[in-house]
């Protein structure tokens, strides 16, 4: 009987990190004209991921180094719901800079365009 439950706690307890790893933790969850999005938080990034209304599957959109915000529009951007975040971009020989602005993407992860600070960005959109 000890065994069985040895057994049974070893595989339960492997599937649940087994989980945790593949999506990481979640962080954040937003529901955006009826489409759940969830940002989670993995070791070395973070990632939006929209799920599937039909098969719950999550689907990635981006990856990025700290998540910011969704916005509802942007003046001159057609495309909505708008991510925003901070992307670390990397040298070609190794290092990268810190961040010095905030990147736009749209939801199927494309890159839209950048803003210097969150201020500028508040002036041209709203924001969920």
């Amino acid at each position: 009987m000890f065994r069985i439950f040895i057994i049974t706690s070893f595989i339960f307890f492997s599937l649940k990190t087994y989980a945790i790893d593949k999506y990481g933790d979640i962080i954040e969850r937003y529901n955006i004209e009826d489409v759940e999005y969830i940002v989670t938080q993995e070791a070395t990034y973070q990632e939006v991921l929209k799920i599937d209304p039909i098969t719950k599957e999550r689907i990635s959109i981006i990856r990025v180094f700290g998540f910011g915000r969704f916005a509802k529009e942007c003046e001159m951007i057609e495309e909505k719901p708008i991510i925003f975040a901070g992307v670390k971009e990397y040298y070609f020989a190794g290092g990268w800079p810190d961040p010095t602005y905030i990147t736009m993407f749209d939801i199927e992860g494309n890159k839209l365009g950048i803003s210097p600070d969150w201020e500028y960005a508040e002036q041209f959109c709203k924001f969920y």
